[in-house]
């Protein structure tokens, strides 16, 4: 099995596949990004300052629970999350 894997490895070296995996990236940089996205679209202010406010709740979160890096987000932290906020808002706007 390892003979296999460094086979397969040494020929995607050779060929050029192989990439290195990029590093983590925290997921209150993705925030960032992704409001400067919307601002260049021209989104509201209003909705940006929702969106913001929404998003780094989220992140808080997530901090709680020692996920900062956006790969170390799963489906459960959503799901969690959102069970989490049906107390603070309603049920249909989470």
């Amino acid at each position: 099995m390892a003979i296999e894997r460094a086979t397969v490895l040494s020929f995607d070296l050779d060929t050029g596949v192989h990439r290195q995996t990029p590093p983590p990236v925290e997921f209150a940089a993705v925030i960032d990004q992704y409001l400067a996205v919307l601002t260049t679209n021209g989104r509201d202010p209003k909705t940006l300052g929702k969106y913001r406010g929404q998003l780094n709740s989220f992140r808080r979160f997530l901090a709680e629970r020692g996920v900062s890096k956006l790969h170390a987000i799963k489906a459960v932290h959503f799901d969690a999350g959102r069970a989490g906020r049906t107390d603070v808002v309603k049920p249909g706007t989470v």
